[in-house]
């Protein structure tokens, strides 16, 4: 539902540009600040109302706090809430139709990014921060669809030689230079790197990333020219000076390797079964939780881990970006003398970026789609 156009209640209106995706809303109770649209009819109809929400207070003292409203008229009583509530010491996302309400279990806590989405199902008939990335859809979204949206960061399937098209939720910007599209994709086109200082494909905005201990999972699909090469560069910055770990890379062997930054160094695990080979599509996912540390899994197998050194992870508290077949101005200790410190060629396609660990079920559907 795109077609509601939003405006402030009054001139008292602000933004960060530290929101979730790009800027973000802040909601600052002292100016009592509002946003309206015309009405929105979801009388009688299934919906889902969904936001990326980072809170910076939950006082005590306050019961309620306000995030949506739908009302046919100003009246009391009338009105559709999604709002947080405050119940025994603890605050939780509530959804109220008067007398029909639905409370979260799920304790909320300050600082961090959560997403939140309000679902009624008119079938089964259940039902002080920033705000970013709001929508309202007219029928109930399964668990599995919320799932999707709250933990896929970014989604880019390099077809139609739309390669800056992120089909995932939060549409994150995406630039490139020096690459081409191939039609032989490992799913329909795919995008091609010639291998050069000037070849790459970079990604911005990753909110969760830059979160340390915040799980996460990358997943690709990789035909390389040559075994040589940094695949996926994580920074801080878009030229890779600062903050820079090559989460996927080949060694001088030819061995892909997936490492992490745990605050002290980096983490390394390699596959030692030389699966990967040229002119040849193969799957290629790393994930990261404190409770099985990073992974390596290489066409629908587990080939590596590490849980004792990799058991926690260390972002820089910013936005990263992501760079794919290039290292850029990335010094070369950036590389943890693991990965080769040159441009990556070959073909990448359906790249994925998760903010949470996938289990081995979610790898195996990823791998056979």
């Amino acid at each position: 539902m795109n077609n509601y156009n939003a405006t402030p209640t009054n001139n008292i209106m602000s933004f960060t540009t530290s929101g979730y995706v790009n800027q973000a809303l802040i909601c600052n109770a002292s100016s009592n600040p509002a946003l309206t649209t015309s009405y929105i009819p979801l009388q009688s109809s299934s919906f889902t109302i969904d936001t990326w929400l980072y809170i910076t207070t939950l006082t005590s003292s306050v019961t309620y706090y306000p995030i949506f409203g739908i009302c046919p008229q100003f009246v009391a009583y009338q009105c559709l809430m999604c709002i947080i509530h405050q119940s025994n010491s603890a605050f939780y996302l509530y959804l109220g139709f008067y007398g029909n309400d639905c409370t979260g279990t799920t304790p909320l806590t300050v600082n961090t990014w959560i997403h939140a989405a309000f679902v009624f199902d008119l079938t089964a008939l259940t039902q002080k921060g920033y705000m970013d990335q709001m929508t309202v859809s007219n029928r109930a979204k399964s668990s599995c669809e919320i799932l999707e949206i709250a933990t896929l960061v970014a989604y880019f399937t390099f077809d139609n030689g739309l390669f800056l098209n992120d089909s995932g939720p939060n549409s994150l910007q995406a630039t490139t230079n020096s690459t081409s599209f191939t039609a032989s994709g490992r799913f329909f086109q795919a995008i091609s790197f010639t291998g050069s200082n000037s070849s790459y494909f970079q990604m911005s905005d990753f909110t969760a990333l830059g979160i340390s201990n915040k799980p996460f999972s990358i997943s690709f699909w990789i035909r390389p020219v040559s075994l040589q090469g940094i695949i996926v560069l994580i920074s801080s910055t878009p030229t890779g000076i600062g903050y820079c770990v090559p989460h996927f890379g080949f060694s001088v062997n030819g061995t892909v390797i997936a490492q992490i930054y745990n605050g002290t160094g980096f983490v390394t695990v390699s596959d030692p079964t030389h699966s990967v080979a040229t002119s040849v599509w193969s799957h290629l996912v790393q994930t990261w939780s404190s409770t099985n540390g990073i992974r390596l899994y290489i066409n629908n197998v587990l080939v590596a881990s590490n849980l004792i050194s990799a058991g926690s992870y260390l972002g820089n508290g910013s936005p990263h970006y992501i760079t794919l077949a290039n290292g850029l101005s990335a010094a070369s200790p950036c590389f943890g003398n693991q990965v080769t410190a040159m441009p990556f060629q070959g073909d990448i396609d359906d790249f994925r970026v998760y903010s949470r660990e996938l289990s081995t079920n979610d790898v195996c559907t990823l791998y056979s789609n």
